[in-house]
């Protein structure tokens, strides 16, 4: 269900007939915002097709975590070699108390992402993604 989570999410994030919107306010259920620490990033991120994985480890064993991706700004940052957009993963959760170390591997779905940037272009697309706490970008391809 955790794996499940995120995509559902996300899919709550697309507007009216497909119409982008930012990915997440990032605010849990609760009305409580999720933390963007909280979490080890030291792990492997990859895109595959429409798919963003990303190797996390956090602390708990106690409560469910909740993983968002968060696009905050909504824009793509242009003038570069190509587009780019910077990403979050926030962490929710985080009241858990127990002391075991959790690693998955978190997936989500980069459609939105396409989808926005197809508003403005035709073809096929590339878009450098920098995720928060990772140190290098990841290159999307698109068709």
């Amino acid at each position: 269900m955790i794996r499940l989570l995120p995509l559902l999410i996300l899919a709550a994030c697309i507007g009216p007939i497909g119409k982008p919107v930012a990915y997440s306010t990032c605010e849990s259920a609760d009305g409580y915002p999720f933390d963007i620490g909280g979490m080890d990033t030291a792990g492997g991120a990859s895109i595959e097709g429409d798919t963003l994985s990303v190797d996390v480890g956090y602390g708990g064993g106690c409560q469910e975590h909740e993983f968002v991706l968060c696009w905050p700004s909504g824009a793509f940052v242009t003038g570069g070699e190509r587009d780019a957009a910077a990403l979050e993963i926030w962490h929710g959760g985080v009241r858990d108390n127990c002391e075991a170390y959790l690693s998955e591997t978190l997936t989500f779905d980069l459609v939105p992402l396409k989808t926005a940037w197809q508003v403005d272009h035709t073809g096929p697309g590339e878009v450098d993604v920098s995720l928060d706490g990772w140190p290098a970008s990841l290159l999307y391809t698109f068709e």
